[in-house]
């Protein structure tokens, strides 16, 4: 079945057009938390879950949008691999016009005897190249439960003229019931470009998954703003357990609610 949906990926990267709407976060981080991510996904989270565990794993992922008076289009497409804490990882955005966003990050991850740190280097090319590093930790706190930081966007990379902020990340996660139920938060501090101070905002999710008689995992996530409105949610269903494929749909809230991303994951891990 990996097979399949990477070839499937792989065709719709080539035949596909362009899409509107400017780059993307990876659509792992609508679903995932920095304090549980410990595969090939944690690339694009927190570095420090690369090595959290001792795995090889490989992800390939589309993600598609609808821009108004449009029809669906993809938006991205990533791969990335991890071997024990080594990692790297190509991401392309696909914009309306026939210009593109595209980053490569490399990850170096190493554990120690209550969790893992990690670092990655990110190169943009835009309008223009620039680079950025992300940094992180998790420590586990007590049985079952970890706690995680992360800085992203160390060094301020400026894509299509817009300069990313400085963002902290400190999260909590729970897992119960062998990895069955897992439930995880966090804590967003945002730097702001143009005036002084910072923004607020907060995620909180949860997975709950079977084993028999196939593996199966309903995942649901939230998105709430400084005021602690729903500004958006996470859906999504993962099918089968070390080869398996994720699909989910981000949904907004407010004026503008309904489905508004769509991702497609196959990924294959080794433990």
């Amino acid at each position: 079945m990996l097979r399949s949906l990477c070839f499937i990926a792989y065709a719709i990267v080539l035949l596909a057009p362009p899409v509107a709407g400017q780059g993307l976060p990876s659509r792992s981080q609508a679903y995932l938390f920095t304090s549980l991510a410990s595969d090939v996904r944690a690339l694009w989270l927190n570095p420090a879950g690369l090595g959290l565990l001792g795995e090889a794993s490989i992800m390939a992922e589309t993600v598609f949008d609808k821009p108004e008076l449009a029809d669906i289009r993809l938006s991205q497409w990533t791969l990335a691999f991890n071997t024990r804490g080594l990692s790297a990882g190509y991401q392309r955005d696909r914009l309306q016009s026939d210009s593109s966003n595209q980053a490569l990050r490399i990850g170096l991850a190493r554990p120690f005897s209550r969790g893992a740190v990690g670092i990655d280097m990110t190169f943009y090319w835009s309008d223009r190249s620039d680079q950025a590093f992300n940094a992180g930790l998790i420590y586990r706190l007590i049985p079952n439960v970890n706690g995680s930081l992360v800085v992203r966007n160390i060094g301020q990379p400026v894509i299509r003229s817009v300069k990313m902020p400085v963002t902290g990340i400190a999260g909590l996660g729970w897992s119960a019931a062998g990895g069955g139920v897992q439930v995880g938060g966090e804590f967003i501090v945002q730097d702001r470009i143009e005036v002084s101070g910072v923004d607020l905002s907060y995620r909180a999710g949860a997975r709950f998954s079977i084993r028999r008689p196939i593996p199966l995992a309903a995942i649901v996530a939230v998105d709430l703003g400084s005021d602690v409105d729903l500004d958006r949610w996470f859906l999504g269903l993962a099918v089968g357990g070390s080869r398996r494929a994720v699909l989910g749909g981000t949904f907004l809230s407010g004026q503008d609610s309904g489905l508004d991303i769509v991702n497609v994951t196959a990924l294959a891990i080794n433990r």
